[in-house]
């Protein structure tokens, strides 16, 4: 099955191992030529195909290590900006739920003061009560 390659870098790789491939395993059919095998030997073994094939593959990954670095960073920025909403969102309700409670303490601060005034109106009464009882006795 072959792999089609999606840019410069695999088609070069794929194209010298094609050739080192044809190099390595091809034999004339008709004369089993070894001239041609020991050739196709030396070209793999030598220094230089192996140096450019290391290079391509170094840039090869410095290239991928790359792309996934700056994929990376943009899912890190996604992510910062979707929280950043999350953050302003929740505010937003701790300032809504904030001022429902203070108008509750409003309410409940009313509802003590007319408490204390009922309460002083009736300590007022049953003194006059008392006061009125006791010049009676």
């Amino acid at each position: 099955m072959l792999i089609y390659p999606v840019n410069t870098e695999e088609k070069f790789i794929e194209s010298i191992f094609r050739v080192l491939a044809r190099a390595l395993f091809y034999f004339d059919e008709f004369r089993g030529d070894v001239v041609e095998y020991q050739i196709a030997s030396e070209i793999a073994t030598s220094q230089a195909v192996w140096a450019i094939l290391c290079i391509v593959l170094a840039a090869y990954f410095i290239r991928e290590t790359r792309k996934e670095k700056a994929e990376s960073e943009t899912r890190l920025l996604m992510m910062h900006e979707e929280q950043r909403k999350e953050s302003a969102q929740r505010e937003k309700n701790l300032m809504e739920h904030l001022k429902r409670s203070n108008a509750s303490q409003e309410k409940t601060s009313e509802t003590l003061e007319q408490i204390q005034f009922s309460l002083t109106s009736l300590e007022n009464r049953m003194d006059r009560v008392e006061k009125h009882y006791t010049e009676r006795s």
